[in-house]
């Protein structure tokens, strides 16, 4: 992937190591019950759903049960723009997908890749 202005370059081995670590870790998560089966694209930095068209502003938050909090903060900024779409990522699974179902309409929860690499760098070049 050519490098993209403002993103560091990484030395091609880095990227590889980096990408060999995040699928060892998506692998043992899921032997371990501990990723989502149907999502474990998202965490190489597969988009799990398109880019919606017009702007869009990025939330994190560790956990979905912590992304819950996000809510007030979402609403009014939807009542500022209703042309606004969201992203929320999250570190952690938790099962029954717990946030989806409160999120609004134009909000889309993603997890976020592992690590710093090409799983990253995916990721920010689909949403960006």
């Amino acid at each position: 992937m050519p490098a993209r202005p403002g993103l560091p370059t990484l030395r091609p081995g880095k990227g590889r190591r980096a990408e060999a670590r995040a699928r060892q870790r998506l692998e043992r998560e899921l032997t371990a019950g501990r990723e989502h089966p149907d999502r474990a694209g998202e965490r190489l930095g597969q988009p799990g759903a398109a880019r919606p068209p017009g702007p869009l502003i990025w939330l994190h938050a560790q956990s979905q049960t912590t992304a819950l909090d996000l809510l007030p903060l979402i609403e009014r900024l939807r009542l500022e723009r209703d042309d606004l779409n969201c992203l929320v990522t999250t570190d952690e699974y938790v099962p029954g997908d717990l946030l989806e179902s409160h999120l609004p309409c134009a909000c889309i929860h993603q997890f976020l890749p592992y690590g710093d690499g090409p799983g990253m760098d995916l990721f920010l070049a689909h949403w960006h």
